[in-house]
């Protein structure tokens, strides 16, 4: 990378998990290392993710992704729009 040049982060495509996970973690005023605490997921896959860097995640961690956000996996999967409640979460 050159000095001077600032590196832009363009948004995720909307609707993609990248987007998904980004928009949950803003909306709830989190860091991504408050995502990786409440989660368990670690902060360099929220990272990866929300850059687009990362476009399929294991079912175990959508998992811990969707309780530790309180999000359903439908909604991080693109199934639907509203954020929901992931079943099972207060377990």
């Amino acid at each position: 990378m050159r000095k001077g040049i600032p590196r832009v982060k363009a948004p995720a495509p909307e609707g993609t998990l990248a987007s998904r996970v980004q928009r949950v973690r803003q909306e709830m005023n989190l860091t991504q290392l408050a995502v990786q605490e409440l989660t368990g997921v670690d902060r360099g896959v929220v990272a990866h993710l929300e850059l687009n860097q990362r476009s399929t995640i294991d079912f175990q961690t959508a998992i811990k992704l969707a309780r530790g956000l309180d999000v359903s996996l439908d909604y991080l999967a693109g199934f639907q729009d509203n954020f929901g409640t992931c079943p099972g979460a207060e377990d």
